[in-house]
């Protein structure tokens, strides 16, 4: 296996200081039980810039330089849909309703072959890391232990929308726009990871059929 008989290194691509909280507090700690050492790694876009999708141009740079540097290791990525760069390979527009998930995929299969790299796996999250706390918004009473009120109305609005990843990528509707109208003192570097260890990686795989995909295959590289 890659890194060692026991251990498969995977490196986790991701966009920002929450999603590598959430992958060194939640999702590592998930995949060592199964043999998978995962390391975050904050993509670098420029020599001064870490952090954030500005193109699809800078992020497959950083990305194959990352492969080449590390060729005994596993690549994967957490990228959120929304907010993604139209010259994405397969880009066409926000997507939105039980569609998505056929359009996530196309994208995905676009992602892979673009990097050409059997090492890779891509993994675009629907629409957003929020749509994780919203398979369980109870969670962010962690953080936040004063929002019963806007847990109990963003639970309404996981229900109407039938799901946590199915809560659309409007402008003003996508799931970290609805959580920040409703808990002004949301912040995402903090509350975001604190709530993700509350609600855990069971729930966030129950509620969310792609991220448990993800979350599966992953785990198969160990197993």
């Amino acid at each position: 296996m890659v890194g060692g008989p026991d251990v498969v290194r995977l490196n986790i691509i991701v966009e920002g200081q929450t999603e590598r909280a959430f992958v060194q507090r939640v999702l590592a700690p998930h995949l060592w039980s199964t043999g998978v050492f995962a390391s975050p790694i904050i993509v670098q876009t420029s020599a001064r810039s870490i952090g954030g999708v500005v193109t699809y141009g800078k992020v497959r740079r950083a990305i194959l330089n990352s492969m080449k540097q590390q060729t005994d290791a596993l690549f994967t990525t957490m990228f959120d849909l929304y907010g993604l760069p139209d010259d994405w390979p397969g880009w066409h527009g926000l997507g939105g309703g039980p569609e998505v998930y056929d359009y996530v995929r196309e994208l995905e299969v676009a992602f892979a072959e673009d990097i050409g790299d059997r090492r890779f796996i891509p993994y675009m999250q629907v629409h957003e890391f929020e749509a994780l706390l919203l398979a369980q918004p109870a969670g962010l009473l962690a953080p936040h232990p004063d929002a019963e009120d806007a847990v109990a109305a963003l639970a309404e609005a996981v229900s109407e929308c039938g799901g946590p990843e199915l809560v659309d990528g409007g402008r003003e509707t996508h799931p970290s726009a609805r959580i920040a109208r409703l808990i002004a003192r949301y912040r995402k570097p903090f509350s975001g990871p604190e709530a993700a260890i509350a609600i855990g990686i069971e729930a966030m795989r129950d509620a969310c059929p792609h991220f448990r995909e993800w979350v599966d295959t992953l785990v198969a590289l160990g197993n």
